[in-house]
């Protein structure tokens, strides 16, 4: 049977070697004249079938037929996630961006975690998982994981997305699964009991989490390392290169990075080995074939390669509800020069954080990402930290506590502090040293699959 590329509007091509010769490795040209079939086609569907689109374009004046590459993007408006929640308020309980046949195929319903506000309910279609179960998939594939892996998933299965999308990936790609949820459901020695006894292959959730399963295990006198542990995925939150290097050490397995995001309930980029062994510097491939990622300023101009600045992506995995110039609020740059792997996909580089999540201090914006690789650079074995932004006296200071077992030690208090604020080019940071678990109850690193580490005590 030939290679197909493009097998149907809204599914995708498996992995193997014609993915390699035929999207991971083709020229430039040929990637972008995929993209451009694809994008006609979803562009048309959502100017036909949706009707957030038929007005957001309409109310913008913009005129989806001119839209014929990628390059012609811009030719449509973008929106947001507060878009989004004032078209739920409007046409609840849901809004109106999906295909209204959905609501006679729903196959399942999703939510936010609703940390920011109500939960945005998102509806799931029978017809919407087979698109998505092919990228997912196509990523488990790629990094070499088989039928005689065995899967453990540490997301939450809940109304939130992550847990179902590695589940939908296992079993897509013929993998086992060992649904062990986070610490809330299945509590951390329990789960090292299960990873040992069961033979998991496979680990997968946040670096933190997953950091932490290692250290209870230790604790509990035994040796992660020398169990059959052989790969983790990683998702979910940030993990700077000192969090990924001391993960692959704890498990002795190498750590890969999804990214993905419940807005478009798919993957869009994974490590390659090039970027893995850089600890994820080099950037994840984008899948171009399901999705094109623009990074904005703000004025919504774009930034040159290899600059930071907003997501916004164009996805057409998800058929009930494809999302076109979708503005993240992920930090992000993306590169799209020939990887060393021999790849021609774009990459992404590591995300900064959260456009919201960045703290402005004395004119100087400050990324958590930054703050922890500081951390980790001074003290390599501190991992587990917050940083609180306060306002003494009319000043705004920096308050960052870090976990330690020597919490006396003055010495490393300084060490920390100078590297800090000569990292971040700022003089009022001070460093609180705590002893093991100190920050937990504010992170909830330990219980919850997502950690919370930077807080504006300003805003309160």
């Amino acid at each position: 049977m030939e290679f197909d590329l493009l097998p149907e509007p809204f599914r995708f091509a498996g992995y193997g070697q014609d993915l390699e010769a035929n999207l991971a490795r083709a020229p430039v040209e040929v990637i972008r004249q995929c993209q451009a079939k694809r994008l006609l086609h979803v562009v048309r569907y959502a100017a036909e079938t949706i009707p957030f689109y038929q007005d957001l374009w309409r109310e913008a004046g913009a005129d989806w037929r001119s839209v014929r590459s990628v390059d012609d993007l811009h030719d449509l408006p973008t929106w947001n996630v507060e878009h989004q929640r004032r078209n739920i308020e409007e046409k609840p309980p849901w809004g109106d961006c999906y295909n209204p046949e959905i609501s006679d195929e729903i196959a399942m319903m999703l939510s936010t975690s609703g940390t920011t506000g109500t939960p945005r309910l998102f509806p799931v279609g029978y017809g919407d998982i087979p698109g998505m179960r092919d990228i997912m998939a196509r990523c488990f594939h790629y990094l070499g994981l088989n039928n005689r892996d065995l899967l453990h998933v540490t997301f939450t299965y809940a109304p939130m997305g992550a847990a179902w999308a590695f589940t939908w990936a296992a079993q897509g790609a013929g993998i086992g699964l060992l649904p062990a949820s986070s610490g809330r459901t299945t509590e951390s020695r329990r789960q090292i009991d299960l990873i040992r006894r069961a033979g998991v292959t496979v680990l997968a959730g946040t670096a933190s989490f997953l950091t932490r399963l290692a250290e209870v295990a230790v604790e509990e006198g035994q040796d992660p390392s020398a169990w059959k542990v052989r790969k983790i995925v990683i998702a979910g939150e940030l993990a700077s290169v000192g969090v990924r290097a001391k993960l692959e050490s704890l498990w002795n397995a190498p750590v890969y990075d999804l990214f993905g995001s419940v807005d478009t309930l798919t993957w869009s980029s994974i490590d390659c080995e090039a970027s893995r062994c850089a600890h994820g510097a080099i950037g994840a491939h984008i899948w171009q074939d399901a999705c094109e990622i623009e990074v904005l300023d703000p004025e919504g101009n774009q930034v040159p390669d290899g600059e930071y600045g907003e997501m916004c992506i164009t996805s057409w995995v998800w058929r009930s509800s494809p999302k076109i110039r979708f503005r993240s609020g992920d930090l992000v740059g993306v590169e799209r020069s020939q990887c060393s792997c021999g790849r021609t996909l774009a990459r992404m580089l590591p995300p900064r954080g959260r456009v919201d999540h960045v703290i402005r201090m004395r004119a100087t914006s400050i990324h958590p990402m930054a703050i922890e690789q500081a951390i980790l650079d001074a003290a390599p074995g501190c991992t587990e930290w917050i940083a609180e932004a306060l306002q003494e006296a009319g000043s705004d200071r920096l308050r960052v506590t870090i976990e330690t077992e020597t919490p006396s030690d003055e010495a490393l208090r300084s060490t920390v502090q100078a590297a800090l604020r000569a990292k971040l080019n700022l003089g009022m940071i001070d460093i609180v040293l705590s002893p093991p678990h100190g920050t937990a109850e504010l992170t909830g690193s330990g219980r919850e699959p997502k950690v919370k580490r930077v807080f504006d005590r300003r805003l309160s």
